[in-house]
């Protein structure tokens, strides 16, 4: 009987044990699952916060690019109205140079016509 006792409170001490191991164990897994979703979660966090610091980045790329293409574009207008200008400037400068060429001639001819009438006259008066 003594031994019967004995081996049934070796066996609720033993099933006590166990449920005591299963309980921490238990415990142990649950904070080893929890540790893991926190760790997922910060990952998943930090991949979001990389992912907006690249669309950020790309953004402020985009907002470069098309500002220096605006800068390009307006130089070029700038530089087409600088060669305009200077081709009408040739222009009206080529007009006066024309002008004053035929003011010239006129002159040289109309002062040529005076040498022949003078020059006729003379013959007219020597005969």
């Amino acid at each position: 009987e003594a031994r019967r006792r004995a081996a049934e409170r070796e066996a609720r001490e033993a099933a006590r044990v166990r449920s005591v191991v299963t309980t921490v164990l238990s415990e142990l897994c649950q904070r080893a699952a929890v540790r893991h979703v926190r760790a997922e979660e910060a990952v998943r966090r930090e991949a979001a916060r990389a992912a907006e610091q690249v669309e950020k980045a790309a953004a402020a790329a985009a907002k470069r690019a098309a500002a220096e293409e605006r800068a390009r574009r307006i130089e070029a207008e700038k530089e087409e109205a600088r060669v305009k200008r200077q081709q009408e400037k040739e222009a009206r400068e080529a007009e006066r140079t024309r002008e004053a060429a035929l003011k010239h001639m006129r002159g040289v001819k109309a002062a040529a016509e005076r040498r022949a009438v003078h020059v006729d006259l003379r013959v007219a008066q020597s005969e």
